[in-house]
């Protein structure tokens, strides 16, 4: 029960003023007010490091550790020209080989009394042709067939003026390629005797046909003195 403050008459308790005296009881009517305790100052918490963390475990020595592994670029492939460089190096064996065979080839085979291409010596001389020793060597030198080491043996008995020398090349199936006829007398232009031998040097018979293999030399024919 609420009392006027002033005037002391009984109030319902939600009035404002006093019915009687007309007391402003809207402060009356205001609850105490409650004192708020002053709050404490503020102290800060007590540092706590934090627990150390392991160490960390050791990478096998092929691992890179995190954050250092090598970026590889892809480099690009080199263009090879392999297929023309192997038609230049076959092309290059080829020639090696076709030169060997054509120049500068010693063949010290000699040939002694041949029948150029195979058809035995006949006439009236047939007799003294085939009495004729020829030895030779044959080699190619820039492309050419020189005869070099020649020898003549007269072995009939007459003297003779002059002799025809056929020479015959020849490939590897035994075809008959090419001829040559080249007159022989003695180095001074007499005859030679019977039984006598003639030397020569160097003779250059012209050049190498292609697919050459074999030169074979021999005395075809006889010119007796008179």
């Amino acid at each position: 029960m609420a009392f006027c403050p002033k005037c002391g008459t009984q109030l319902a308790g939600n009035e404002q003023f006093c019915v009687k005296c007309g007391n402003d009881l809207s402060a009356s009517h205001a609850p105490a007010s409650t004192p708020v305790a002053a709050a404490p100052p503020y102290a800060p918490p007590p540092f706590v490091p934090p627990p150390a963390a392991p160490p960390p475990a050791g990478y096998p020595p092929y691992y890179p550790a995190p954050g250092q592994i090598p970026i590889i670029m892809p480099q690009e492939v080199p263009k090879h020209h392999g297929g023309a460089w192997w038609v230049i190096i076959i092309a290059a064996v080829l020639f090696g080989l076709w030169w060997i065979g054509t120049h500068d080839q010693p063949n010290t085979t000699p040939t002694p009394t041949p029948t150029p291409g195979g058809a035995p010596a006949g006439g009236p001389n047939a007799a003294t042709i085939a009495q004729q020793v020829y030895t030779t060597q044959w080699s190619v030198v820039n492309g050419d067939v020189q005869l070099s080491n020649q020898k003549w043996v007269n072995q009939s008995n007459v003297s003779i003026q002059s002799a025809d020398l056929e020479c015959d090349q020849y490939d590897q199936s035994g075809a008959d390629l090419a001829q040559k006829h080249v007159q022989l007398t003695d180095q001074t232009g007499a005859a030679v005797k019977a039984g006598d031998t003639e030397q020569f040097g160097n003779l250059d018979i012209g050049a190498a046909v292609q697919g050459l293999t074999k030169v074979n030399c021999g005395i075809v024919g006889v010119t007796p003195t008179q």
